[in-house]
């Protein structure tokens, strides 16, 4: 999976950089930690955890002002995994959208190749048309300023071609694999948020939601979710 490639093409939509502000709130038991917002005074959500009457540990997650709202992390968590399940992406619209990109970004390795194959072609006829130009001035056909003329047009075409041919050589990346990648993230964000370490899943949070989530009667919301999510994906509403 190409979870470097999809962090940073997100950045770019969103431009800016994740916020780093919660790196020192990455716990395994409170993954969303730093982006929960208390439903009744906005202030953020904490976590903790505590021991029960039978000396079991268990973990919640509390306002930092002081309301009295509490909930057990579990729960949230389920919440918020029944959000992530609720993305749902448009096929049509994410085919129309990895063209998209595909024509952008770049070619595929199999076409930079041809494409290299093709320039080095046509450099190599331009040699053969100034070494025949050569030949005519030894036949007596041109004179030496015909020549001259000939020989200065090929040598600036081919000036340009070698340009466009390093570029070609130097771009090895194969830009359509990742972007597969890329979508691939897309159409399956809870399965991916699940399997990442709780570092990665803060970023996956951040970026595709830009403002605070809200626990509220057992479901987890946000006002606005991330604009690539929204122009590929929809989610239902109760």
């Amino acid at each position: 999976m190409n979870e470097d490639l999809f962090l940073k093409v997100q950045e770019v939509i969103n431009e800016k950089k994740p916020n780093n502000s919660n790196k020192n709130n990455c716990r395994e038991e409170f993954p969303p930690r730093g982006f929960l917002q208390c439903c009744k005074c906005g202030k953020p959500l904490t976590g903790s955890s505590g021991l029960s009457k039978l000396k079991r540990k268990y973990f919640y997650y509390h306002c930092t002002k002081g309301c009295k709202e509490i909930y057990a992390a579990d729960k949230v968590h389920a919440a918020f995994d029944t959000l992530l399940r609720e993305i749902v992406a448009k096929k049509e619209v994410m085919d129309l959208y990895q063209q998209i990109f595909k024509s952008f970004f770049g070619k595929t390795n199999e076409e930079r190749l041809l494409e290299i194959k093709n320039v080095q072609a046509e450099i190599d006829k331009n040699k053969a048309r100034i070494n025949k130009a050569m030949q005519m001035v030894l036949d007596g056909e041109i004179d030496s300023f015909e020549y001259k003329a000939i020989k200065s047009r090929f040598d600036m075409a081919n000036t340009t071609l070698l340009r466009e041919r390093a570029s070609l050589e130097l771009d090895k990346v194969d830009y359509s694999s990742k972007i597969n990648g890329c979508f691939n993230l897309l159409k399956h964000l809870d399965k991916f948020y699940h399997e990442a370490d709780v570092s990665m899943k803060q970023k996956i949070v951040g970026l595709n939601f830009p403002e605070k989530l809200i626990y509220e009667n057992g479901r987890v919301q946000t006002p606005k979710m991330n604009e690539v999510l929204s122009l590929i994906c929809w989610k239902p509403t109760c």
